[in-house]
């Protein structure tokens, strides 16, 4: 009986183990091309969306945020004009209540100034009617009257001085001054001066303390620029008195 011999020959034995060493390498290539995905990203294409897709959600809350961030400091900004806006009407309000009470107390004050100066008007004419040894020359000027306008001048001005350092009712006191230039004018024409530069002087010295008073309220600067002058001026008046009455009046 012949027996047949069923192992391959070596040719084919070589082929057959080829053939496995290339499934083997084969069958080794896919995990190593599968970890090779892995390490260069090419087999995660939907978590790299998903990534992407978070960053660009982030992005879009992080604008959201300075958004609002900038719409507050805007909103904080308009508050804080507003506010301001309503300080300065409250101050103005303020102001213009201020400056109508201090016109209310300059009339006052005016009125009861006047009222006094009427009341020793009547004072002087009863004097003179009733003293029938008084010459001519002394009824055109009351000496005696003349000096206690002459000092009133004096505290007036000092008045003023001291109202100025804090501006408290420097228009009622620039008032006063007003008012006792005039007075002074109700005592006569001093003997021996000029009738024509007195009466000048003096109403001129009225008038500016009156404008320094209604300025001093609009504009103190103003006001003040006027007191200065009618200060200044205020000294050769009374050198003119002092030589006619014989007194010592000096500004502070």
């Amino acid at each position: 009986m012949t027996t047949t011999d069923l192992r391959p020959s070596g040719t084919s034995r070589t082929t057959g183990l080829a053939k496995r060493k290339a499934r083997w390498v084969g069958y080794v290539g896919v995990p190593a091309v599968f970890l090779a995905g892995l390490v260069g990203g090419a087999l995660l294409p939907d978590g790299t969306a998903e990534i992407d897709a978070a960053k660009s959600g982030l992005q879009s809350t992080q604008d959201q945020v300075d958004q609002l961030d900038s719409d507050l400091a805007a909103a904080k900004l308009r508050s804080a004009t507003l506010s301001e806006s309503l300080e300065r009407a409250k101050e103005e309000a303020a102001a213009a209540g201020t400056k109508g009470r201090a016109a209310q107390k300059r009339l006052d004050a005016r009125e009861a100034e006047l009222d006094e100066r009427e009341h020793a008007l009547d004072q002087r004419e009863a004097d003179l009617g009733t003293d029938d040894t008084v010459s001519s020359t002394e009824a055109e000027f009351d000496r005696a009257y003349a000096i206690d306008i002459g000092n009133d001048i004096v505290h007036d001005i000092k008045t003023v001085d001291g109202r100025l350092q804090d501006g408290i009712a420097v228009s009622s006191a620039l008032d006063l001054l007003s008012d006792s230039y005039g007075r002074l004018l109700d005592a006569g024409m001093p003997p021996g001066v000029n009738e024509a530069k007195y009466y000048a002087r003096l109403t001129t010295l009225q008038s500016f303390a009156e404008d320094a008073a209604d300025l001093y309220v609009s504009d103190p600067l103003e006001g003040r620029a006027k007191y200065a002058v009618l200060r200044e001026q205020t000294g050769p008046l009374l050198d003119q008195l002092n030589g006619v009455m014989n007194t010592s009046l000096r500004l502070p």
